[in-house]
């Protein structure tokens, strides 16, 4: 399998490099005018350790040992983690193209991407699109933003501002391709001295177009992608070459689950993600022993290379392995057999999700996304007074089945305020429950009814 990185040369550190005078394999990648330099040496895979960590949970509930609100805290070990040499084929680097190319199986080749994003990093930057469309007569309007990771920026027009920090997701364990935004942004309702105003903080998956707001007149969209100095989008950086054809590829390091491929005879393989250094996670068992190394049977030559350490408790699997320099585990099984490590990855992985609040229409049409126990909130204004208000904040509970729904918020009716509403319930996820409600002049009721939505950003 072969892959190509395209990244900006400024990003690369001066190494020692080697001038080709020809490709070291054919690949579609290469161009006849192709000026070529072997960075083998250059990579920092020459670096024989790296720190390792334990993880140790610090639980809330005493009681219950997988309680989710439980976050790992990392100490510093006493050994650094080594790491066995790289296996790969080849890697060069494309002057004219700003192209790194390798090739190698597919933990060889995620342990070069892991190598490449060392360096870009910290020079990456976030690129923010706000969409306001009119429910009425279906017209958008945009505003855009280039910043950087996690620093506060502000854009400004004659009828919008959108004051925004957006970053990438990088929990504890792994890299996950998602994006955190934090949203201020306003405009103007059309009336003298009135204007709307939605604040927000969610996570949502890099390049997706995402709602954020709604009422009954409009709705506020959102996308936020990872981009490298030229623009071009982080996750389309990296482009792969099997069997003669090019795809671009997401990014070969998460979430959970990098790929599952068909094998012969009824089994498959699958690659997941996990950092090596967080091999110690207390209180659980260590997930790979650190001495023993396993063999790699000669039917799976092709697929997996490399020094590959045994995972004790994965005896059922036909192959079990981790790669440390890829940080990555390789399993193969019989498809249709539990896996292993799917049944436990609760234990080690905390998916982003999005968080969601709606009214439904007859009550207002509200919608506000915003992650779980963070303050937002829609208002309409009028200098300092708030016309309309509705500021929803809840918390999961531990049975991921229920929420604690605190809401304040406005029922709308003709544009203006028909009825206030303050109180705080317990809802189930993903079903309308009728929370209040009121009786119009000419006697016609109207409930008042809210939805609580926990959607994982990648299933």
């Amino acid at each position: 399998m072969t892959a190509a990185w395209k990244v900006f040369y400024g990003y690369w550190p001066a190494g020692p490099e080697k001038k080709l005078g020809s490709p070291p394999a054919p690949s579609a990648f290469f161009a006849p005018d192709a000026e070529l330099r072997d960075v083998l040496e250059a990579m920092p895979w020459i670096d024989k350790t790296r720190p390792q960590y334990e993880l140790v949970h610090e639980f809330s509930d005493p009681f219950d040992p997988f309680d989710p609100l439980s976050e790992p805290k990392r100490h510093l070990a006493d050994q650094p983690f080594e790491l066995p040499e790289w296996t790969g084929e080849w890697v060069v680097r494309d002057i004219r193209s700003d192209m790194f190319v390798a090739r190698g199986t597919r933990n060889e080749l995620t342990a070069t991407e892991q190598c490449i994003e060392e360096f870009i990093r910290g020079r990456l930057g976030m690129a923010t699109k706000l969409e306001k469309l009119n429910r009425k007569t279906g017209a958008v309007a945009s505003l855009t933003l280039r910043s950087w990771f996690a620093v506060e920026a502000e854009a400004e027009t004659s009828s919008w501002k959108m004051t925004v920090e957006a970053s990438s997701d990088n929990p504890i364990y792994f890299r996950t391709n998602a994006n955190r935004l934090k949203l201020t942004t306003s405009w103007p309702t059309g009336e003298p001295g009135e204007k709307w105003e939605v604040v927000s903080s969610l996570m949502m998956p890099d390049g997706q177009r995402t709602l954020v707001a709604r009422q009954t007149d409009w709705e506020l969209w959102a996308t936020v992608n990872e981009v490298l100095v030229d623009g071009t989008p982080m996750r389309e950086m990296k482009q792969t070459e099997e069997d003669g054809k090019i795809r671009t590829d997401a990014s070969l390091s998460g979430p959970l689950i990098v790929e599952r491929e068909a094998l012969d005879n009824g089994y498959q393989i699958s690659w997941w993600s996990f950092p090596a250094e967080h091999n110690h996670t207390e209180p659980f068992p260590p997930l790979f022993s650190e001495r023993a190394s396993v063999a790699i049977p000669p039917a799976l030559a092709s697929k997996i290379h490399g020094n590959l350490m045994k995972i004790p408790w994965m005896k059922k699997a036909f192959f079990a392995g981790y790669d440390p320099r890829a940080d990555m585990i390789v399993i193969v099984n019989r498809k249709g057999d539990p896996d292993p490590l799917e049944l436990s990855s609760q234990l080690f992985y905390r998916l982003p999700v999005v968080h969601t609040t709606e009214v439904n229409e007859a009550a207002g049409g509200w919608y506000l996304a915003t992650e779980k126990d963070e303050v937002g909130y829609i208002a309409k204004t009028n200098g300092t007074k708030r016309e309309l208000f509705f500021e929803p904040t809840f918390t999961t509970a531990s049975s991921g089945e229920t929420a604690f729904l605190e809401i304040t918020m406005d029922a709308v009716a003709n544009e203006s305020s028909a009825a206030k509403l303050n109180s705080s319930i317990t809802a189930p996820l993903g079903q309308a429950v009728k929370i209040g409600g009121y009786r119009k002049a000419d006697g016609v009721e109207v409930p008042i009814e809210a939805t609580v939505r926990e959607t994982k950003i990648f299933k």
